[in-house]
């Protein structure tokens, strides 16, 4: 019937947030709020009713993410992908942040209806391939941090978000088991764990289960140092352990996350940002797309257009008030011809202009 109940302690003051099972609705906060720093904080003194909620229908939007996952031999591989949207407290941006799909048999996937934002992209083959986030320059990551981001506008599908998997160097009969927790002992589902072996390959991975128990197996004896990452979760720390076929066939390691704020993921590392850049886009020549990153060290509003040669301005890619931090966007010019263009960024006094080379 919609009626929920929350267990708090007297003398707290908390923020409420409804997140719908049914992804046809918007979350939000209460009282009809979209970001944490403008929720309506409510002091608890005893019981508290009256705390309701009326969700809006979801928009439905013309994008998406579409590409394939294929081995470094070029075959095709089945898994299923994950979007993951960066944003998590911005304005207008509320928390239906994760979308997942699953690919055919040509390893071909198409994400679609993506509320408008940054995303970084996920892949969990099935068989014995690693998972990994995406990155233009094609290298494997299980790292949410290290993943390239990708900027979804309302309309627009961005194509080429291909995936290279590539396979665990394991082989053995030993194992790693353990658990993954916070630091208050809140047990975490779905937390990626991995192992690297002495020459830094991935030799396994396990995912915890509701627990936050894992089980890597098919190991062989050897020193592993084990890593553990999860989308909006920061590790504390890696451990090592070693394994013989003597005396510890099965190692233990237990590892710790914690989640970070919203704030801390809604842009990459803001408070490290001390001056205004444009980069090179990546990759340069492209087709059709490619990443264009920039920063700002305030919060201003950014335009970001890319002009022909002739100065004829074929793209707006940006123009509104952003927060301090790095950006990125994705510029697809599928609907261009082949040659050279230039981007330009104005924010605040800040100007800067750059070449990209549009190849078909």
């Amino acid at each position: 019937m919609g009626n929920y109940k929350i267990e708090v302690r007297q003398g707290d003051t908390v923020v409420v947030f409804a997140e719908p099972m049914n992804r046809n609705f918007v979350a939000e906060f209460y009282d009809n709020q979209n970001n944490i720093a403008d929720a309506n904080r409510i002091g608890i003194s005893g019981n508290v009713t009256g705390i309701d909620f009326v969700l809006d229908p979801k928009p439905v939007y013309a994008n998406g993410i579409s590409g394939t996952i294929k081995d470094t031999a070029g075959v095709p591989v089945q898994g299923h992908v994950t979007a993951f949207k960066t944003q998590l407290n911005g304005h207008n941006n509320n928390r239906h942040s994760e979308y997942t799909i699953e690919s055919d048999s040509l390893g071909v996937y198409s994400l679609t209806n993506l509320v408008p934002g940054e995303y970084i992209i996920m892949v969990h083959p099935e068989g014995e391939y690693r998972p990994t986030f995406f990155r233009y320059d094609g290298t494997s990551t299980m790292n949410w941090k290290n993943a390239d981001s990708i900027a979804i506008t309302e309309s627009g599908v961005v194509s080429d978000i291909n995936f290279v998997v590539r396979t665990c160097v394991g082989g053995g009969n030993a194992a790693i088991t353990g658990k993954i927790a916070q630091n208050n002992g809140t047990q975490i589902n779905g937390a990626l764990v991995y192992a690297f072996d002495a020459n830094g390959d991935v030799a396994g991975y396990a995912v915890s289960n509701a627990s936050g128990n894992y089980v890597m197996d098919g190991l062989i004896p050897g020193q592993y140092t084990v890593n553990t990452d999860k989308f909006g979760y920061t590790a504390s720390s890696s451990k090592s352990v070693v394994l013989d076929y003597q005396s510890n066939l099965n190692g233990t390691v237990s590892l710790t996350l914690n989640p970070e704020s919203p704030t801390d993921v809604e842009t990459s590392a803001s408070n490290e940002v001390t001056s205004y850049g444009l980069s090179q886009n990546y990759p340069n020549p492209f087709n059709p797309s490619t990443q264009i990153r920039y920063q700002i060290p305030t919060a201003t509003n950014v335009v970001v257009k890319v002009f022909n040669v002739l100065g004829a301005e074929v793209a707006t890619l940006v123009n509104g008030f952003q927060s301090a931090g790095s950006h990125s966007i994705t510029f697809n010019a599928s609907h261009l011809s082949s040659g050279i263009y230039l981007y330009t960024i104005k924010a605040g006094n800040f100007t800067a202009t750059k070449k990209l080379v549009l190849m078909k």
